[in-house]
């Protein structure tokens, strides 16, 4: 048969899925899948019916759309890229911030704290019921006169255990504020000398020139920046 002299095709309600074609006056009984890939054939079309399948409810020029698709990818990766480089980038929010959740460009939008509920850094605030640790460097002895290697940054109390020598208290390094205390106890294994870098300073209260036999000596200091010395305040 050839589906160029098909004048008429109809549906056949006594069959559902079967279809006649009709060439001068006789009637040819055809399945539909045999059906539509002869038309397929006649038309020159080498795809299959399950091909053709695959582009059901495509509604514009695939070329185009895959142009559309490939476009909102670019841009895509070009957001990503953009949105690392951001997370890469951004600080961290002070205090303030969070509590006021007003910078945008760090993207801090919480919930107002109170201040009683958070400690906050560049607000004065008092605080209750806090303990602060102090920091301390301790040691048993230090070499007769070599001195010793004190951080005012990173030091609230000095406590030497047991002294076997003479022992020079060299200026602190690091940057003291007005007002920061430091602390020395020394305890020696016998009575040991004492001697001072030119920062320490006495007051009221005389430097102590020697430990008093194997009792621990303590002394406490306050930083004066007006005249850059660590002032005596006791001595016991």
């Amino acid at each position: 048969m050839k589906l160029s002299a098909i004048t008429n095709i109809i549906t056949s309600p006594a069959t559902g899925d079967t279809y006649y074609a009709i060439r001068s006056g006789t009637s040819y009984k055809i399945a539909y899948s045999a059906f539509v890939s002869g038309i397929l054939s006649e038309l020159g079309v080498t795809a299959s019916v399950a091909e053709i399948n695959f582009v059901d409810g495509v509604t514009s020029a695939i070329q185009t759309q895959i142009n559309s698709a490939v476009a909102d990818i670019a841009t895509n990766t070009a957001d990503i890229a953009t949105n690392t480089a951001d997370i890469a980038t951004m600080s961290v929010a002070t205090g303030a911030e969070v509590n006021t959740g007003t910078d945008n460009a760090k993207r801090v939008t919480p919930k107002a704290l109170a201040d009683s509920n958070v400690v906050i850094t560049d607000k004065a605030q008092t605080l209750t019921n806090k303990r602060i640790t102090k920091r301390i460097l301790s040691a048993t002895s230090y070499t007769t006169d070599t001195g010793t290697s004190l951080n005012c940054d990173n030091l609230d109390e000095f406590i030497v255990t047991a002294q076997a020598g003479a022992l020079l208290f060299n200026n602190p390094t690091g940057t003291p504020t007005d007002g920061q205390l430091l602390l020395i106890a020394v305890t020696g294994t016998a009575a040991r000398a004492l001697t001072y870098g030119n920062q320490f300073e006495a007051s009221t209260v005389a430097l102590p020139t020697t430990t008093v036999t194997t009792a621990r000596l303590n002394m406490l200091f306050i930083w004066r920046a007006d005249t850059s010395k660590w002032v005596i305040l006791a001595s016991s």
